[in-house]
């Protein structure tokens, strides 16, 4: 099985329809962002959880 790239400009859209099967008008989608834009989302989204894991959490129960 051979993997498939997709490219990090590749819009991702949301849809406000019931879909797939069904036509979906201009006015019933948005584009919220890219692959890329996704990618740097959940990365940032796991550096602030470490932050308030390791620095916040164990900094505040580590001297009890």
């Amino acid at each position: 099985m051979e993997a498939e790239w997709t490219a990090p400009s590749t819009p991702l859209a949301l849809l406000y329809r019931d879909w797939p099967g069904n036509a979906v008008p201009c006015e019933d989608y948005r584009i919220i962002g890219t692959i890329g834009d996704l990618r740097e989302w959940i990365s940032k989204a796991k550096d602030y959880r470490s932050f308030l894991v390791q620095d916040i959490f164990l900094g505040t129960f580590t001297p009890l």
